[in-house]
């Protein structure tokens, strides 16, 4: 059903964009009653779950838990209600819909919900929206035919993102506590600088000491004795063999790379086995082979790979340099990095390259600003949070297509899936496709309060 191409902009809140509900402020307790609920859902699952993983005390559990799980949901219906509430606040103050709705509604609108969220997380949300933001505008760009998507091309932007980050990481005290943790559980704490690593081994070396001579039986106990035996015997060596002197890990260089790929091979498997049997638990009764499926999948493989050959050949390429030049260099990280990072091809995600990309910009940032190279700005995150966050839903509102499927579903839970009863056919005059997702839609109007589009002949 085609409409005329200024009617969008002479429309009622009603005709375009809350079309559930004829009043403005019905409208927006709808869609607060509707995000209170989902996000009290999602934030208990939320908090729970991260305390059990970061084993909380039961004090925790008493004093803090329902605190922070009310003051989180607080802040996204506050911001899912006042988003609803300033789109119909910005038509009546221009006397209608203009380009740009979308962001202009939704900046104030973040900017309340931000501050009613805990100091400690309003970081991670910004980055996180800005990881976002970056993809949908990628996309958008891609859409309009103002970039050409490279081939592999997210495989390319995570290795040089991961060269980056190894970078900072080989020279120390460049990356946040949360990056450098990370990295450091990916490949060990051996390739920090020298300065760094008595704190990192007098945390590690004990826990590796002593299980360094049982790692053999520990995986291999439901093996026969005789290939128990075999295997201890290859690993010890393995462990063995030469190591450079400058070399900062316990063991050989072979068992050095050969430990880290085995490692988190198992543990990529491990984490992809289990997210696809939560995903067969549904239909396991009536097909039980889906149990089988989901603990063989190729993607189990994909991601066991993709950490597997990251942290291995990481460590053995810096290994190697060190034997090549005889002499250790943050600038091996670089190398090391970049030629890892390139293991992203067995598990390729522009989802993951993104948000590894956000996260070199943010150690970058406040890097430079530790240097004095740039200024501090107050409130950053919330600026962020706020520009990133709109930028997003301006699309959602003009090309909910160009978004990650999964955050469109999560927009579409928290608003009780009136998101999509939008009347984007009256946006589609724009050329931004706004009615892809839902190309039959159209509402059912209540007629009372319909005037523009009864004389345009279209209810």
């Amino acid at each position: 059903m085609a409409a005329p191409s200024k009617l969008w902009n002479r429309c009622t809140c009603y005709e375009l964009g809350h079309c559930w509900s004829p009043t403005c402020l019905g409208a927006t307790f709808s869609i607060a009653r509707a995000a209170t609920q989902y996000s009290l859902k999602l934030y208990a699952v939320f908090y729970l779950i991260s305390a059990l993983v970061r084993k909380r005390g039961w004090q925790y559990f008493q004093k803090e838990l329902l605190p922070e799980i009310l003051q989180s949901s607080v802040f996204l219906a506050t911001n899912a209600a006042l988003f609803m509430y300033d789109i119909c606040v910005y038509r009546h103050l221009l006397g209608g819909f203009y380009p740009g709705f979308g962001f202009i509604a939704c900046f104030p609108a973040c900017v309340i919900a931000i501050l009613l969220e805990r100091k400690g997380r309003r970081g991670m949300l910004a980055l996180y929206t800005m990881n976002l933001a970056m993809e949908v505008v990628f996309n958008m760009l891609v859409q309009r035919g103002h970039v050409t998507p490279v081939r592999y091309g997210e495989v390319l932007l995570y290795a040089i993102s991961s060269a980056v980050l190894f970078l900072m990481f080989r020279m120390g005290n460049c990356l946040s506590k949360d990056a450098q943790s990370a990295l450091r559980l990916l490949v060990g704490s051996c390739e920090l600088p020298a300065s760094q690593q008595e704190s990192s081994r007098d945390r590690e070396q004990p826990s590796s000491q002593s299980t360094s001579s049982q790692d053999a039986p520990n995986f291999t106990q439901f093996l026969p004795k005789q290939l128990q035996l075999l295997i201890t015997n290859f690993i010890k060596r393995l462990q063995d063999r030469s190591k450079h002197s400058l070399c900062l890990h316990q063991f050989s260089c072979a068992y050095y790379s050969t430990e880290a790929f085995a490692r988190r091979f198992f543990l990529g498997y491990t984490i992809q086995g289990f997210i696809n049997v939560l995903k067969a638990l549904p239909s396991l009764v009536r097909k039980p082979s889906t149990l089988i499926k989901a603990l063989y999948h190729k993607d189990n493989f994909s991601l066991g790979l993709f950490l597997g050959l990251y942290s291995g050949l990481f460590r053995s390429l810096n290994c190697l340099l060190r034997w090549l030049r005889n002499k250790d260099n943050p600038l091996h990280g670089f190398l090391a990095g970049f030629v890892a990072g390139l293991s992203a091809i067995f598990y390729r995600s522009k989802t993951i390259s993104l948000y590894v990309l956000s996260k070199v910009a943010e150690n970058v940032f406040f890097k430079m600003q530790d240097l004095k190279y740039l200024p501090y700005i107050p409130h950053g995150d919330i600026l962020l949070y706020a520009i990133s966050t709109s930028i997003v839903l301006q699309a959602a509102v003009f090309e909910p297509h160009n978004i990650r499927p999964a955050y469109w579903r999560f927009l579409l839970g928290l608003t009780g899936n009136k998101f999509a009863l939008m009347n984007r056919k009256l946006l589609d005059v724009h050329g931004t496709q706004a009615s892809k997702l839902y190309p039959d839609y159209w509402p059912h109007y209540d007629t009372r309060f319909t005037p523009n589009l009864i004389a345009a002949g279209l209810v």
